[in-house]
């Protein structure tokens, strides 16, 4: 069942976090990080703070969320802001917590025009 569910958890993120895309290394994320322990509620927080931090977070501010249920917890800290051909983007650190594993990611997003955000390519 855990073996299943490592392998369900891109699909998963992907379908609860539709404003977001993550960078070419999540095969690496999902195989050795924390997010391959994530469930459900820990994944749908972790979006709403994602998403939090990168519309109202200052740079340099850190955010935090937990699941108190799960023991899933991260920080979110947007490190950069800046314009790409005219569109706000924000560089975010983001480190995560769960199931006895730590990890740490730096990621570039852009605010689309319907106001969600999505990694830079």
């Amino acid at each position: 069942m855990r073996h299943t569910f490592a392998y369900c958890v891109p699909a998963l993120l992907l379908a609860l976090c539709s404003t977001l895309a993550f960078a070419s290394n999540w095969a690496t994320m999902h195989e050795q990080g924390p997010i391959s322990f994530f469930k459900e509620q820990d994944l749908a927080l972790f979006e709403r703070k994602v998403q939090e931090a990168l519309d109202s977070t200052p740079d340099g501010a850190t955010r935090s969320w937990s699941n108190e249920e799960t023991g899933a917890s991260g920080t979110l800290t947007p490190s950069a802001s800046h314009e790409r051909d005219g569109t706000k983007c924000r560089r975010l650190e983001i480190f995560n917590s769960a199931g006895g594993r730590q990890g740490r990611s730096v990621f570039n997003f852009c605010r689309q025009a319907d106001g969600s955000w999505k990694v830079a390519q």
